[in-house]
């Protein structure tokens, strides 16, 4: 099931929509409204962890689907109030980030994990220009955050040692694959002009690199977001160009050769998974707030549109 969310006003409605064999499509379903500053899903879809702001300080709350009961995982507290929160790969913990004793001066803060019901809290690592938690490592073994900065970083702290593995500035991850080189980084675009930057791969045990797709200004060439296939050896990339420099469209890459296939009917794009099922993304208006999300089915054809949300910003695929 993809799981997406809008939000109006400040409140956000998560929408399923069910993939069945085949590139079928099941009709949206409503799953949930809350207020939040952050929320996450755990791995097998059967509950929801938000960071919710409260006039004590934003803490920690998980929502059960099956029971429908909710419960504070986090005690409130305004010198250093919970941020987005993240859940371990098997569900048992939840990692979440708050301001260290010096954040006022140097931004430090610092990364925890507690269990869902508020108990075993564990102190993992005190970081310098915290800007927050992204994602975990598919592979569950690592955080990705990004620092107080133009353009943010891509760091990633292994959460076994808490030691912190800084790729690049105004960076993010963009995705990753299980064999090395495995990091798809997006690396540059901030702050101003025209969007878009270069995908460059990284890998996190030499620490080498390469850029695969550079951005360039004549003739104009830039990327946004990416996604690696379900077997690691293609790219599906968010391009702009001389033919819209400011809204992408998508194309095949191929990350040996650099070979570019465009897809058409996709200008708008943004986010990007990568599925079985297909290449499932965001397509942005030219103007208005209604968000489609797309899927061009892994059976051939055009985008399919599986649902439109306003300010619809963000999603992902549970497989439970």
């Amino acid at each position: 099931m993809v799981v997406a969310t809008t939000d109006e006003r400040g409140n956000s409605a998560l929408v399923g929509i069910a993939l069945g064999p085949g590139g079928s499509v099941a009709p949206p379903v409503s799953i949930l409204s809350f207020t939040s500053t952050g929320w996450a899903l755990r791995p097998d879809g059967g509950a929801l962890a938000v960071a919710v702001g409260t006039d004590r300080g934003a803490r920690i709350a998980t929502w059960n689907f099956g029971t429908s009961l909710g419960a504070w995982v986090t005690p409130p507290d305004p010198i250093a109030p919970a941020s987005l929160p993240i859940w371990s790969k098997d569900g048992i913990w939840i990692y979440y980030g708050t301001p260290g004793t010096s954040a006022a001066t140097n931004f430090t803060g610092r990364v925890s994990r507690i269990r869902p019901d508020g108990s075993g809290k564990t102190d993992i690592a005190t970081l310098e220009r915290f800007g927050g938690l992204v994602a975990l490592t598919p592979d569950g073994g690592g955080v990705i955050w990004s620092r107080i900065q133009a353009g943010g970083s891509a760091d990633i702290l292994d959460i076994a040692t808490g030691r912190d593995l800084h790729l690049d500035d105004n960076a993010g991850v963009a995705s990753i694959r299980a064999r090395q080189p495995r990091i798809l980084l997006t690396v540059g675009g901030c702050c101003a002009g025209r969007p878009g930057g270069a995908l460059v791969l990284w890998d996190d045990t030499t620490f080498a690199s390469r850029t695969i797709a550079d951005r360039t200004n004549v003739p104009i060439v830039a990327w946004g977001g990416a996604a690696w296939d379900p077997t690691g050896t293609r790219i599906a990339a968010a391009r702009f160009d001389d033919a819209s420099p400011y809204r992408a469209s998508l194309v095949f890459l191929d990350p040996e050769t650099g070979a570019v296939q465009p897809i058409p009917g996709t200008l708008g794009a943004g986010q990007i998974l990568w599925l079985d099922e297909g290449v499932v993304y965001l397509a942005y208006p030219d103007t208005g707030n209604k968000v489609q999300l797309m899927m061009l089915p892994a059976q051939g054809g055009g985008p399919v549109s599986l649902y439109k949300g306003t300010n619809m910003y963000r999603m992902l695929m549970i497989r439970p």
